[in-house]
């Protein structure tokens, strides 16, 4: 009996062991299968992730795993308004969430004439500012003629009350002159002084959006501009200051031979008109989120050329002369007046 102990203890352990070897264990599901795959992106960078109002403690951009059903998926960026996407996560499937945050693109207003020497060397400054490391979504330049120190320069002759208009606002005794969203006077000719400022309007979050729209024509005979408005900050705001104007420029204009005496033949974002006068539109009470439209119109003028004219508006208090957001309005196709 004692013999035969070990045997049946040993047949009694192996019967468990292989018994034990012939269950079977379903397989883990791996997350990608149980989860949806959320990549989160946004423009800028290092901006917070909420998922259904609780900090992840994770910033774009990342990766997040959602259980299958509705969520809302919320990005905050000091400075700027929340955005908030609602997001319906399918289990298995991968998807990407893009956030853009509004923008603020910057006004340059060039102060120049066609017989100003030093104006030479700002022209060239600002077209090259224009490209890089800048561009239409970021800069918006318009040049408004002087009378000095040649009255004869024809972009004056053209609309010397909206020139003058425009110089007695801002004091202007000087060409060239940069004004930069309407507060800061910078050194024309010095670019990092100019950049240093544009970075600085850059870098403050917009209080309204501009749509970037088209140029409107009726039978090549009117140009005019539609823009939507929409507040998105109301901080600070006294509307009763607040204007909209709106300008047309042409991008460029070349001579055969200069019309001034500084030698320069090629001259670029020429203000030709300003709507519906120098005064501007008052903008009127807004509240968090509305949406307004200003439209204006004006003839064309003999010797625009079309395929180069562009509308500007921009967003002005009158009293401080911040400016607070600009945008570009292209003309869609190139079209000859009748």
């Amino acid at each position: 009996m004692h013999k035969l102990f070990p045997l049946i203890f040993f047949v009694v352990v192996s019967a468990a062991i292989l018994c034990t070897g012939c269950k079977t264990s379903p397989p883990v599901e791996p997350d990608s299968k149980k989860y949806q795959t959320t990549i989160v992106t946004s423009d800028l960078d290092s901006s917070m992730i909420y998922l259904d109002d609780t900090s992840t403690g994770l910033y774009a951009p990342a990766t997040l795993m959602l259980t299958p059903g509705s969520h809302s998926i919320t990005l905050k960026r000091t400075g700027f308004a929340d955005i908030t996407k609602p997001v319906v996560a399918v289990k298995g499937t991968v998807a990407e969430i893009v956030y853009v945050f509004p923008t603020r693109t910057v006004l340059l207003e060039d102060f120049a004439n066609v017989s100003c020497t030093p104006c030479v060397a700002s022209n060239i400054l600002v077209e090259k500012l224009k490209h890089r490391p800048y561009n239409d979504a970021k800069l918006v330049v318009i040049k408004f003629a002087t009378s000095f120190p040649a009255l004869t320069d024809p972009f004056y002759q053209a609309i010397p009350q909206i020139c003058l208009a425009r110089k007695n606002y801002y004091s202007v005794s000087t060409a060239p002159t940069f004004r930069v969203d309407g507060m800061t006077n910078v050194v024309p000719i010095d670019s990092f002084t100019v950049k240093a400022a544009v970075q600085k309007q850059l870098a403050k979050p917009p209080q309204f959006i501009i749509d970037r729209g088209s140029l409107q024509t009726n039978v090549a005979s009117q140009l005019g501009i539609n823009a939507t408005i929409k507040c998105i900050n109301t901080s600070g705001l006294d509307f009763s200051n607040i204007v909209v104007h709106a300008v047309l420029i042409e991008s460029l204009i070349a001579f055969e031979t200069p019309p001034g005496n500084n030698g320069e033949t090629k001259f670029y974002n020429v203000v030709r008109a300003q709507l519906p006068d120098q005064n501007g539109q008052p903008m009127g009470e807004m509240t968090l989120n509305q949406v307004k439209t200003f439209s204006v119109s004006s003839p064309v003028v003999s010797g625009w050329q079309l395929g180069q004219m562009r509308g500007v508006v921009f967003i002005q208090n009158k009293q401080t002369k911040e400016v607070y957001n600009a945008s570009y309005f292209n003309y869609p196709f190139v079209e000859e007046a009748n």
